[in-house]
This record gives structure tokens, C-alpha cells and sequence, in this order.
């Protein structure tokens, strides 16, 4: 049995607000500890398998829909699209797109950088057999 720590990003976005520079950071939501092959019970300090993500807590992943076509991530603060327009972009395209997107009143659109992004970004632990 393999098991494979897997990242699935919360449906399709694309740009976030300005409005919101600095965050915490979020939590991955891992609470359980593993050894090479099983589930373990927390292991104390300078113990084999100790200081595994599941030791550290943090900021709990929590969303609310705005209602107009936004999403605020309520752990950083960051306003995010809640659905991209499904058209297929270079990077360059796609910063034009943020830069010009109006959506909910806001006109200050950016691409994430890849800490905000990975603040969307749930981790789920996937058993192979």
C-alpha cells in the first residue's frame, strides 16, 4: 500500500484582489501522523517521524461566496474570481486579462503569487494499492 499526499485546488480560479496584500498562511487540514507505512500516534520531540505537518496548526481553510462572482478566502482575507471565463491563456494573455478584468466593483486584479495560490489549495492523502 502507497500512500501519495495530493494537492486538488479548489475549483477554477483565476485572479485575486489587491485590496488584500499580506495573509497567514493556511492550514492544509493534515492532522494524522504517518511512519513509512502506517498511521501513527504523535511522535514526541526528536522521536523518528517527529515534526510532520500534522505537529503544526494553523489558519483553518474557510471561504465565503460573495455572491457576485467572488469568493473571500476568510483566513488571508484575499478576494478571489470564483469561476474563470474557460478560455485558454499564455502567461502574458492571462496577466493582460487580470489587469483589465472589472468584477464586483474592483478593477485592481492580479495573477496570485504562488503562496496566495497555494492558500486555495486543499491537501488530501490518497491511498494506493
Amino acid at each position: 500500500m502507497t500512500k501519495r499526499i495530493v494537492n486538488v485546488l479548489l475549483g477554477s480560479t483565476l485572479c485575486v484582489s489587491l485590496s488584500a496584500f499580506t495573509y497567514p498562511i493556511v492550514d492544509t487540514g493534515v492532522h494524522a501522523f504517518y511512519s513509512n507505512n502506517a498511521i501513527i500516534t504523535a511522535p514526541a520531540e526528536g522521536a523518528a517521524f517527529f515534526g510532520q505537518d500534522a505537529t503544526y496548526q494553523g489558519n483553518e481553510p474557510s471561504y465565503t461566496d460573495n455572491g457576485n462572482g467572488t469568493i473571500t478566502d476568510n483566513a488571508t482575507g484575499l478576494m478571489w474570481q470564483q469561476a474563470d471565463d474557460g478560455v485558454v491563456r499564455d502567461w502574458q494573455n492571462s496577466l493582460t486579462n487580470a489587469e483589465t478584468l472589472v468584477l464586483a466593483g474592483h478593477s485592481d486584479w492580479r495573477l496570485p503569487n504562488a503562496k496566495e495560490l497555494q492558500s486555495i489549495v486543499v491537501t488530501i492523502l490518497i491511498t494506493f494499492r
